[in-house]
């Protein structure tokens, strides 16, 4: 019995070394070809990266900024869902920028320097500017805000309209759900 396991073993160290060597002995190089056209040179990073990542204070600063805004938390972006993303997400409030539309977003991510600036798409000052300053028709009251860069941020920070909304002198209302009410962050309003 003894032997029989030593005769395993040793047939087992015999055919892993002979199929290690064969295995090496395929991914030897072989000759170098001929040398190939030299491509066209890329952007000088001095020319295009430096704009921004200059080693001042000033990206510095705009980042420390960030990381200690609320936006930063990420807290929100479980609200990922229409009606929601487009404030709550990255990618939604881009895609809602964009084409107006409001769905579910599959992998978020919080609202980031990306999200308000197009970073890294110019490579130049560019970069820093808002998305939009389109002038913004607000939910509740049929008024349109209008102060420059400001309007990027009023695409969500406004009052929501209230659904149901009460009545004077009506009767009683159910609320089912625990965001009832004109919404947080109504700075524009």
């Amino acid at each position: 019995m003894r032997r029989k396991f030593t005769f395993v073993v040793l047939s087992s160290f015999f055919f892993l070394l002979l199929g290690s060597m064969i295995i090496t002995s395929c991914t030897k190089e072989g000759p170098a070809g001929p040398p190939g056209a030299d491509g066209e040179d890329g952007a000088n990073a001095a020319e295009t990266c430096t704009a921004c990542h200059d080693f001042s204070e000033n990206l510095l600063a705009k980042v420390d900024q960030y990381d200690h805004s609320v936006h930063a938390s990420g807290a929100n972006i479980n609200r990922n869902y229409e009606n929601c993303s487009q404030c709550h997400t990255s990618q939604g409030f881009r895609t809602f920028l964009e084409d107006g539309s409001m769905s579910n977003v599959a992998e978020p991510t919080a609202i980031n320097c990306r999200t308000c600036h197009p970073i890294h798409e110019t490579y130049t000052m560019a970069d820093y500017s808002v998305r939009t300053s389109d002038p913004v028709a607000l939910l509740l009251n049929d008024a349109e805000y209008d102060y420059e860069n400001s309007n990027l941020c009023v695409n969500c920070h406004q009052a929501r309209p209230v659904n149901p909304y009460p009545a004077v002198g009506g009767g009683d209302i159910t609320i089912t759900n625990a965001r009832w009410g004109p919404h947080y962050s109504t700075q524009s309003n």
